[in-house]
């Protein structure tokens, strides 16, 4: 038993939790996604689980229901992703701890990126500077994929490997 909301002799009405069970066991995560972002969380994406007790440890682990119903808060619609560890959980990870997660929701190797800085746009394109061989500097056209959370962004087409881009500051 984790929380006994009564004492001895008191009256309860019908419908209220007085007893609270929490497992010490297959704990999970429970997290608030915003409408803006739900659409690219699926249940099986990884995630990784930051504590605010545990400065510098990282927990994996995969997104197993999300809530169909939305729940407004700030008036804003979110639904509740839950998420399993990977990993079977440590002794010190307890309930009712703040948790920073991570949601994977597409990864990509083996592509062409570079500083989000370094592409501009101009009338709804995305452009960057690329040297040319005889020196000069071209302003070419290029279409751009995921953005990272590091600041780089995925360049799908309009540039290729080895070639020199140049940023202005």
């Amino acid at each position: 038993m984790t929380n006994l909301d009564v004492e001895r002799g008191e009256i309860v009405s019908a419908g209220v939790a007085v007893i609270s069970v929490i497992s010490d066991k297959n704990l999970q995560v429970e997290a608030d996604v915003s409408e803006v972002n739900i659409g690219k969380v699926s249940v099986g994406n990884e995630v990784s689980i930051i504590f605010d007790a545990f400065t510098g440890e990282i927990y994996g682990g995969k997104v197993f229901y999300i809530d169909p119903g939305e729940i407004i808060i700030d008036g804003v619609p979110t639904y509740k992703a839950s998420i399993s560890f990977s990993d079977p959980v440590t002794e010190k990870i307890r309930s009712g701890l703040t948790a920073n997660i991570n949601i994977i929701t597409q990864r990509r190797e083996d592509v062409i990126r570079m500083p989000i800085y370094a592409v501009k746009k101009k009338n709804g394109a995305s452009f960057i500077t690329v040297k040319k061989p005889d020196g000069n500097e071209e302003m070419r056209l290029v279409n751009v994929g995921l953005f990272g959370k590091d600041g780089n962004v995925e360049i799908v087409s309009g540039l290729e490997v080895g070639e020199e881009v140049m940023v202005n500051l």
